[in-house]
Formats: C-alpha cells, structure tokens, sequence
C-alpha cells in the first residue's frame, strides 16, 4: 500500500508541471514515460498524467496561400481565372477572425479581388507575385503566378490544319530559311509588327508560323503564295510589353508533300526603348518628300503640292529634295526645283512641319512671296540652335540665317574655297564635318571627311579625320568617303564609304570613326551585303542604342533580284552601340522600316522628333500640339482624354496609364 502523502495539492500540480515540461523538452523517451510509445507512434500520455500543456497556444501563426502558385494561359480573348485562398493556421486551426488582404504585382499583367480572384489583364504576359497580408498578425505571404498569352491567327487555314504540324517546331532542314527579320535584328520597344518571309516560295503551301517568349507567343497558320504573313499589330505590342529582357524567337515550319520541314530558329532583339518621331525620305520617282510616323505604317506626302520654280531655259518644275529636318523636329528645309542638267535651278526653303502643308502651292517659312528672289542651295543642315543652316551652294559652305534666307558672312578661318559637300552639323553645336570631294555632289570618285570646330559664325581650321582612299582595298573597293553624320552625343562620326555617294551605279558599305580621327570602324552587321548609303543618324539615344538610317538596294526578305544594284532602294535602321570596344562592331543587323513601299526606290533618311507644338506655345488647331489641346490660341495639356500610345504628348501625365512620354511620343513604359 503506497502511503498518503502529505504534500500541499498546490505543489503537486507545480510538480506535475514541471514533469510535463521535461518530458516536452527531452521527447517520448525520456525516463519516467513510462507506457508512452516511441515518437511518431501516436502515443498517448498515461492515464495518470497530470495537466497538459497546450503547445500550439505558444507557436507563432502562419498564414498559407493555396493553390502554392500557378499558371493561366490566356488564349486570344479567352481569359481565364484563378481562384487563391489564403488562411491564418494556429497549429492546424484555422483563425476565422483574422483580415486578410490581397495584392498583385506587376498590375498590367493581372489583378485580384478582395475574394483571391485573380483576373489576367491581356495586356502583357510574365510572372505575378500574389501577396497576401494581415496587417494585426503582421503576417505576410506571397506565391507566383505564370501568365502566358497565346494567339492563334487563321490565314486560310483551319485550327485543324494545325494538327499536322505536331506540338514543336520541326528540326531544321535543307533549303528551308527565315528571310526576314534578319537573324540578331534589334528592334525598338514600339517598332510596328514585321512581314515574316520565307524561302522557297512555293504557291499554296501550309505553313506555321510562330513567334514568341517565355510568357507571350503569336502562332500563326497560313496557306500563302508568296511566302510571307504580316503578324497582327495588337498580338506584337503585347508581345513586345512581355519579357523585355528576352529576345523574340521566330520558328517556321512548312508542310511539303506529306512532311514537315523547318527552317532553322532565329532570334531578334527588342530594345528598351523607343524610336519615337517620323522618318522624312525622298521618293525618287514622285520627286517628293515622304514622312512615316513611327505608329502606323502609313504615308503623307509632306510637300504636296510644291510652288513651280522656273528653270535656267525658262521651264518650271514642281519637285522638292535634298531635305534635312531641324532638331525639334518642327522645321524643314529643302531645295526646289530639278537642280539637274545646266540650266537646273537648286532653291532653298523652308517649311514650318505643324503647318497646313497641303495647300497648292505648300506655304513656306522661307521665301514668303517669290523662289525666283530666293538663294540657292542644293544641302543643308540645322544648327542645334535652329538659327542658322551650313548649306552647299555650287559645290562650297556657307551660312544662311534659315528664317531670312540671308547669307551670314564666316568669322574666323572661314570656309575654304574648295569643293565641299554634304554637311553635317553637330548636336553640340561644336563642330561641322563635311567631305571635300574631286567632283559634284552625287556621283564624285574621291572623298575624305572633314571637321571644323564652330562657335557661333566663327568657323575654325579644317581637319581630316579621315581619308577616303585608305579603305580603298576594301571589300566595297573606291576611294569616296560620303555622307558624314554626328552621333546624337556629338562624339562619333558614322560615313558610308565605296565607289560613288550614291547607289545604285555603285557599292558601299558603312563605317564609324571619332570625331578627332583615328581608325575607321567597318559598321559590318549594318553593311552586310556591300550596299549601304547615305547614312544618318536619329536625333537621341533609347534603350542603350543610337539609331542610323541609312538606305540601300538589299533585297527585302524573299523578294529577290538577279543583281541587288538593279533593286529598289529602301531605308534600313541599325541600332549602334557607343559604349562599344575600340575594334569592336558597334552596329546591329538592321531592320526594314515598316510603311515605306517597297515598289518605289526610297533614299535620303533623316529620323526627327514628331512635329507638333509643345505647350505653351501659340496655335491655331489642336492638332497642332504634342498635347492634342489648342485653348485661346496656345497649346495645353488635355484636360479629359489621355493620349494614347503613339500619340503625340508634352509631358509624361498627357499620356495612359503604363505609359510615358519620350520625344513627344506616348510609349511604353518598360523601365
């Protein structure tokens, strides 16, 4: 018989506790448990156990999200949802009382309701970190969600057609290529949506067509005659917003007799930044001056109907070139008349770019009554200032004030009496390269770049910073050295270099050298082919690239000539690194620019800010303005209606939500 003990119950309890404790600490086998089994065993305390402790009362809450993660693909207008739940856990109960909060980011590619729905917004594909909050608990919790955004597009071809393919890209195979884009292309974030071409081109054949990143891919399947498909333009811009980093991966597959025969997969890059503004090029054929915007692939003849400029043998002719565009974007001048033959007439003008230009004859800043009291001039180029133009009048330099037409007279060395042809003015202000050439502008067989230095109307001391007949084994063979053009940051010139200026009676290819001379560059990626002209550079950098336009006769993917000299010319933009290592190709292969035609030849590219009116300045219509608001006569922010992407803008707040305003231009915003 086991004797009553005298203990107080007070202290017993305290024992017991203390017992539990240990046995807590030490685990099921600790000495003294006696008939507790062996952890993991589900054992329990024995019957005579004192007080238990309840552990969980102690442990921290956790807040669990459900499903841990996920993925959507959102398939053309179809969007499906994802439900999450998300609970705060006490050791397996759950705290009903506790207020929990949703968040999801980035925004643009999805949002979630205060019930955990997550809804995709179509606008870009990627990753969606879902956040889940308790702000009393100070609990936070987060999973990932994958967004894809996939597009079929039918081309005489049925969803069906599409089970003939399989579920990958075929292996490469012979005789099989991607013509267009070029293979490592870079491209701006708001380029317009390429022509995919490829070869053989066989009439009626299936084909399919995908182009894609990790979160974003545009499938397309076609029967075409002619090999190619325009990829729609709302499916690219999304594509574009979608994995910046990432590059863009073309597959083509085509069915052959049974078989599935791919090309090999090329990759294009996507620069984060915009080339915003309008390409101003010279249509050969229509003697006009033609302006693409940079969001949409249409045309505008800027000077439609120019004034009649009578020739030395008393004829008149309507016809305006050789233009340079001023660096707000809002000016142009140009030469009229035929400028050919010995009694050609070369008259300078200028022309205001947010005016009405399309009444008969085009109003000009510059002459305002009569061209036949007007100076000639057969190029030009704008200072920074836009208060002077360096024109080229019978092969030599002089200054013109561009809004008189009067020649201002060169201070300092002054220009030499020699031929000196195709000027370029520096962004900085600071210096003027041009080429002193054996012969007449267009079709001279020697020429070496030179630069001045230039403080307002002081002209320095001529130096050659290159010389045309040291390339002269080069591939592209000549000794002409053409067409100099500042970088935007003042510090690099790039040139064309080959037989003659101009195609297509001869061949040339690109180059870069700095401004104080040294070694040529050869601008390989941009010049492959051997057929590059007349290069010139867009007035900014974006996305760590400059951007230099130049035009050339290169066949335009599959539409291929016997002899590339004979094709049509077109403009081509490389982007140009000028970070690059001495020695190192600075250029990208480039790309055709969407909305030129490419039945026509197309020369003379100069990229320039949008025109328009920013605010605070005087107007007479709303289009006038980069803000779209025209209110008593000076330009305004938009008071209602946000710009949308591609319009023109003043400031960031006049664009949409997601995006910004750079060079008057709503983009966007993929920093």
């Amino acid at each position: 018989m086991v004797p009553r003990s005298n203990a107080h119950p007070r202290l017993v309890e305290v024992v017991s506790l203390v017992a539990a404790l240990l046995v807590l600490t030490q685990g099921c086998d600790a000495p003294g448990r006696g008939a507790c089994a062996r952890c993991g065993d589900g054992g329990a305390w024995p019957a005579d156990s004192s007080t238990v402790v309840d552990a969980g009362a102690r442990s921290a809450p956790r807040l669990e999200i459900t499903p841990a993660g996920g993925s959507i693909v959102v398939d053309g207008d179809d969007r499906p949802t994802l439900t999450l739940e998300a609970r705060v856990l006490r050791e397996g109960t759950v705290d009903e009382a506790a207020t929990i909060t949703f968040s999801a980011s980035p925004s643009d590619i999805a949002t979630i309701d205060a019930n955990g729905l997550l809804r995709p917004t179509g606008r870009r594909g990627g990753t969606v970190r879902v956040t889940a909050r308790v702000e009393a608990l100070a609990l936070e919790s987060a999973v990932d969600v994958e967004i894809t955004l996939a597009r079929t597009s039918l081309l005489d071809a049925t969803r069906e057609d599409g089970a003939s393919f399989g579920s990958e890209p075929a292996a490469a195979s012979e005789g099989t290529r991607i013509a267009y884009p070029p293979r490592d292309a870079v491209m701006p974030s708001n380029v317009l949506a390429p022509e995919i071409m490829w070869e053989p081109v066989v009439a009626g054949e299936l084909v399919r067509v995908e182009v894609s990143r990790p979160h974003a891919r545009i499938t397309t399947l076609a029967r075409t005659d002619d090999a190619r498909i325009q990829l729609p333009e709302d499916a690219w811009a999304t594509l574009l917003r979608t994995d910046v980093e990432a590059p863009v991966r073309i597959t083509i597959d085509r069915l052959a007799g049974g078989t599935v025969l791919g090309a090999r997969p090329i990759k294009i890059r996507i620069a984060r930044g915009a080339l915003a503004g309008s390409a101003y090029y010279w249509s050969v054929a229509n003697g006009a001056i033609v302006r693409i915007d940079d969001d949409r692939a249409e045309r505008h003849s800027v000077v439609a109907h120019p004034a009649a400029v009578r020739e030395g043998d008393g004829t008149s002719t309507r016809c305006v070139g050789c233009h340079t565009i001023s660096p707000s974007g809002r000016w142009m001048a140009a030469s009229m008349g035929s400028g050919s033959g010995p009694a050609g007439v070369r008259v300078g003008a200028v022309f205001d770019l947010t005016a009405e230009l399309e009444r008969d004859p085009a109003p000009s800043t510059f002459p305002t009554r009569s061209y036949e009291d007007s100076p000639t001039w057969t190029q030009a180029s704008w200072s920074p200032r836009e208060d002077r133009l360096v024109v080229e009048r019978d092969m030599r330099l002089h200054l013109v004030d561009p809004f008189v037409g009067s020649e201002q007279r060169a201070l300092g060395a002054g220009f030499v009496d020699a031929i000196s042809v195709q000027p370029d003015w520096s962004p900085t202000g600071h210096q003027i390269a041009f080429v002193r050439a054996s012969s007449w502008t267009v079709d001279y067989l020697a020429g070496d770049l030179v630069v001045v230095d230039v403080d307002g109307d002081t002209i320095g001391a001529e130096r050659i910073v290159h010389r045309g007949a040291t390339l002269s084994t080069a591939a592209e063979g000549g000794s002409a050295d053409s067409y100099p053009t500042f970088s935007p940051d003042g510090r690099l010139l790039a040139f064309a270099h080959g037989t003659t200026p101009f195609a297509p009676s001869g061949t040339g290819a690109l180059y870069a050298v700095g401004v104080e001379g040294g070694a040529a560059q050869r601008l390989e990626r941009a010049s492959a082919g051997g057929h590059a002209f007349a290069p010139r550079f867009a007035p900014f950098v974006s996305g760590g690239y400059a951007w230099l336009t130049f035009h050339s006769p290169r066949p335009y993917g599959n539409r291929v000539v016997e002899d590339p000299r004979e094709a049509h010319e077109g403009i081509w933009v490389s982007a140009v690194r000028l970070d690059a290592a001495p020695g190192e190709d600075p250029s990208a292969a480039p790309y055709w620019l969407p909305g030129q035609d490419p039945a026509t030849s197309n020369v003379s590219v100069s990229w320039a800010r949008r025109a328009c009116r920013v605010d605070g300045d005087t107007c007479s219509e709303a289009s006038e303005c980069c803000g779209g608001a025209c209110e008593a006569g000076v330009c305004s922010p938009p008071t209602l209606v946000c710009r949308e992407r591609g319009q023109t803008c003043s400031s960031a707040s006049d664009c949409c939500e997601a995006l910004t305003c750079f060079e008057h231009v709503c983009v966007d915003d993929l920093r």
